[in-house]
């Protein structure tokens, strides 16, 4: 499903799906966020955002909140270049596994969202650094993750 912006500025589109999802024997709900720019190389490979929305929200929250024209103003203000947002539908997991080891969702998040999204939507190398205002880092530093996401802030 393609899904226009509200706002006048924001000339991207979201794009949201599902995965199937082999560890959580399900399929898995997201959505896509991509810049305008990203239908005009298709050799051209973008940093990647990932939105992790809060308990009760959905994968589409960062569109129905207000994030995206957010993001939006920002690459219109010329503040952020263009990347991509990948937003997982995380249900009641906090995109953790469970303590039991029945619900394996950081497991699915590491094994099959990122690696296939990432090349759907050609996403940049990790090593790469996406730059983004100090208001959008996320504290991967909790998921175990600091040695292989890293932000920098452009402020």
């Amino acid at each position: 499903m393609l899904l226009g912006t509200a706002s006048a500025n924001a000339q991207g589109l979201a794009e949201c799906s599902v995965i199937k999802s082999e560890i959580l024997a399900r399929n898995v709900r997201y959505c896509a966020f991509l810049p305008a720019s990203f239908d005009q190389d298709k050799a051209k490979k973008f940093p990647v955002l990932y939105y992790l929305h809060g308990l009760g929200d959905n994968e589409q929250s960062l569109l129905n909140l207000g994030g995206w024209d957010m993001i939006e103003e920002l690459r219109h203000q010329g503040k952020v270049g263009d990347f991509i947002v990948l937003a997982p539908a995380g249900g009641h997991t906090f995109f953790i596994n469970s303590v039991d080891g029945k619900v394996r969702y950081e497991d699915f998040l590491r094994r099959e969202f990122m690696p296939q999204l990432e090349k759907k939507y050609r996403a940049e190398a990790l090593a790469q650094l996406a730059e983004l205002p100090a208001s959008l880092w996320a504290d991967t530093a909790r998921c175990g993750w600091p040695s292989s996401i890293r932000m920098t802030s452009k402020q």
